[in-house]
């Protein structure tokens, strides 16, 4: 599975050919979109005719939102972090 992050996907929904010709290049891969990266982009939308179309756009992908045990396994990997 790869996770797209908010940058990779604006670039995607902007038609930058380098990102493009890198998503073609993924083939048959499960592409999933955290559930904050959603947030981010239905944000960034300025009316609702956009909101739609992000929407129509970001339909294909999964949705994944960390739970909390996802979140306290995340800081595990880093126990030097100052969180």
């Amino acid at each position: 599975m790869i996770i797209l992050d908010t940058d990779v996907m604006v670039d995607l929904l902007r038609g930058y050919p380098p990102a493009v010709a890198w998503m073609d290049s993924l083939g048959e891969a499960e592409i999933a979109l955290p559930g904050f990266v959603v947030m981010e982009l239905i944000q960034g939308c300025r009316n609702k005719h956009e909101q739609r179309m992000l929407q129509q756009r970001i339909a294909p992908y999964n949705v994944l939102w960390p739970g909390p045990e996802d979140c306290d396994q995340a800081l595990d990997i880093c126990p030097s972090a100052p969180f």
